[in-house]
């Protein structure tokens, strides 16, 4: 399904499109780089683990092999709005808004709002000329759990936190990388959490005015 959709039905726009001139600005995601122990930025090869990094790594493939007019693959870390933050209280909530955990003291995630994403692209549909191939698109500073929960409390909320110690922290990694030895896709979802990506930002900065 992922391959049919995020694939195959990609590769026919994309021909449509070079075959009529017309400029292609692709969606993709950070989840093509899969797992990456060193900060990650536009020349990182991808690693992906999963049918859905899968399926966007071979379409961006097919987009730069296809393509004879400018394009820019947009990697997009996860997407949130004001109203619609699952993704980001995944990483402190156990359950929302009552019970809270906190790890190592506070850690620090890549997303990206609404209002940027649809800031890129209308400010790419004007200047597509000068932003072509590859960028990784997160917020301008990284999300840190710590100072959410502190911001949450601050607006009324009040959950009870689990806070689990640098120790403790060590020992959840070691335990994800035994359990899920031979299961990658388990433990890119595990270490989303618990050793999540890190990014340059130059190239974003450098594109467009955040």
């Amino acid at each position: 399904r992922y391959y049919r959709i995020n694939t195959l039905m990609s590769k026919q726009i994309f021909e449509l499109a070079t075959e009529h001139s017309i400029p292609i600005f692709f969606s993709s995601t950070v989840d093509v780089y899969g797992i990456q122990e060193d900060v990650i930025d536009e020349k990182t090869v991808p690693n992906p683990i999963g049918f859905y990094g899968k399926s966007k790594v071979l379409a961006e493939k097919a987009l730069m092999e296809i393509s004879k007019q400018p394009y820019l693959i947009a990697r997009f870390a996860p997407v949130y709005t004001e109203s619609n933050k699952k993704d980001i209280y995944r990483r402190y909530y156990i359950k929302y808004p009552k019970l809270a955990y906190l790890m190592n003291k506070g850690m620090d995630y890549e997303f990206l709002s609404s209002d940027l994403a649809i800031y890129l692209i209308a400010h790419w549909v004007d200047n597509y000329d000068s932003m072509h191939g590859i960028l990784n698109v997160v917020d301008k500073e990284s999300h840190n759990t710590k100072e959410m929960l502190e911001k949450d409390i601050s607006n009324g909320i009040k959950p009870a936190v689990v806070k689990i110690p640098k120790s403790l922290y060590k020992l959840m990694i070691v335990a994800v990388n035994v359990l899920f030895y031979k299961l990658a896709f388990y433990k890119f979802s595990a270490y989303k959490i618990l050793k999540p990506m890190r990014f340059y930002k130059e190239k974003l900065r450098k594109s467009f005015t955040l």
